[in-house]
């Protein structure tokens, strides 16, 4: 056969995404604070885009079903989002007030502390302490830093090891355990020697090798251990971590008025668009020719973003809708009440494409009378293997698994066979490494480190 080089013409069919409709996809994929930053960079950029100037709005009445929220416009419903009630500005003062443990400790370092450079050795140190509250800087790099005698560093560390919450300054997990225990207890002696020794027998459940080479009795081991898991491993916890502090902001909020309830979209701190007079008018003058592409170009591109945000407004509230419509028992009893459902069985019903509902979904929050959750959370799969009369969810299987657990008997406890044993009692069935996988997830232990003597 005879190939040689040449042109051809054929005509083929391809999906191109034009950049609108790639602007499109991306604002309907946007969580609620993103969208925020994007809509401002592109008032800035856009000189046909403006602020519309806020308006006093009359309260509106309560709508009277669900499907009546497609057409409603939210856009000037803002009055919905600004009581000083707010759930989401409750929250964020709540998390606002929460203490930093740096703050804390200033304040005990203040107030037994006089001498200025002890104050400021004692700033470097607790500065440096780790997100555990652990401070596991040098002595010696911290005296070629600061230019101060050694003593004196040392005498502010272990002024600060005093401090509350206990075990704060400790260099490691063994020296914070043992700055927690009490030396009046009975079993100070022996939960000393645990730490300082055993700590990775107690993680694994070997209590049978401790008690031998202790000397100890294995009850004695035990209520030994029990001590020792109730003492605080981070001293951090329990206060605020300024580098990890993240506000959830939920892209839309579900009220119960009366019998039915309502959804709403959070846009109280999206900018309100629209396309400015001014420059509409230059399109129309004349002189302008040099300068009408441009305008043109800016212009066109203002209205498909305000079209964009429109479509998306709409296109989450039919999701949403349908959504909640199924998850209604959720709504009215709670989190046990969750069914299973598919982002393909509700992209059915609103007659869209699977993966617009996942943009949807994708990094949104929302505000439920049970709390906040992302929207992915009304989507559990379903556990396909199960027998029962309903549908089982994994979530429901585990509260199945850890009611099993929680009643046990201690001194034996059961296996992940026996546990899979008695689900199939009730109708649901599951293979073991399934069980040992929701076990696992839910942070339980084996077995063998459940055990009690």
């Amino acid at each position: 056969m005879f190939i040689q080089p040449g042109l051809f013409l054929e005509q083929r069919q391809k999906l191109l995404l034009t950049p609108e409709l790639k602007e499109a996809l991306q604002i309907l994929q946007m969580p609620l604070l993103e969208l925020n930053q994007y809509l401002n960079v592109a008032l800035e950029e856009n000189p046909f885009l403006e602020l519309e100037e806020s308006k006093e709005e009359e309260e509106e009445a309560p709508l009277e079903s669900l499907s009546e929220l497609l057409a409603q416009d939210y856009s000037n419903n803002s009055s919905e989002y600004e009581s000083k009630e707010n759930n989401y500005d409750l929250w964020e003062k709540k998390q606002q007030a929460l203490p930093s443990l740096q703050d804390y400790l200033y304040e005990q370092l203040f107030a037994v502390v006089k001498d200025v450079e002890e104050l400021s050795i004692g700033e470097f140190i607790i500065n440096s302490l780790d997100n555990n509250g652990y401070f596991s800087e040098e002595i010696d790099k911290i005296v070629e830093i600061m230019h101060v005698e050694k003593d004196k560093v040392e005498k502010v560390w272990q002024k600060i090891k005093t401090f509350e919450p206990k075990g704060v300054g400790a260099k490691n997990l063994q020296e914070c355990l043992l700055m927690q225990l009490d030396a009046s207890n009975n079993h100070y002696q022996l939960a000393k020697e645990i730490i300082s020794h055993y700590l990775f027998e107690v993680s694994e459940g070997k209590l049978k090798e401790i008690a031998k080479n202790t000397k100890y009795s294995l009850i004695d081991i035990q209520e030994t251990i029990d001590l020792i898991k109730n003492l605080n491993p981070r001293p951090s916890n329990g206060f605020r971590k300024i580098e990890e502090l993240d506000y959830i902001v939920p892209d839309l909020e579900i009220k119960k008025i009366g019998d039915k309830y309502q959804i709403l979209l959070n846009e109280r701190i999206l900018p309100r668009l629209i396309v400015s007079p001014f420059y509409r008018k230059i399109l129309q003058d004349q002189a302008m020719q040099k300068e009408k592409t441009f305008v043109e170009e800016k212009f066109k591109k203002a209205i498909n973003l305000l079209k964009n945000i429109e479509q998306r407004r709409l296109t989450i509230l039919k999701i949403v809708e349908n959504t909640f419509a199924e998850q209604k028992k959720f709504l009215d009893n709670g989190l046990d009440y969750l069914k299973p459902l598919t982002q393909k069985e509700i992209a059915a019903q609103v007659g869209m494409h699977e993966s617009t509902v996942s943009r949807v979904v994708h990094g949104k929050y929302c505000q439920t009378p049970w709390g906040v959750f992302p929207l992915s959370y009304f989507f559990p799969s379903k556990v396909s293997n199960a027998q029962s009369e309903e549908d089982l969810t994994a979530s429901k299987i585990k509260k199945v698994i850890k009611y099993i657990i929680d009643r046990e008997d201690k001194k034996k406890p059961l296996s992940d066979q026996k546990i899979q044993e008695l689900l199939l009692q009730e109708n649901i069935v599951l293979a073991r490494r399934t069980v040992t996988k929701y076990r696992e997830e839910m942070e339980i232990p084996s077995s063998s480190k459940r055990k009690r003597y």
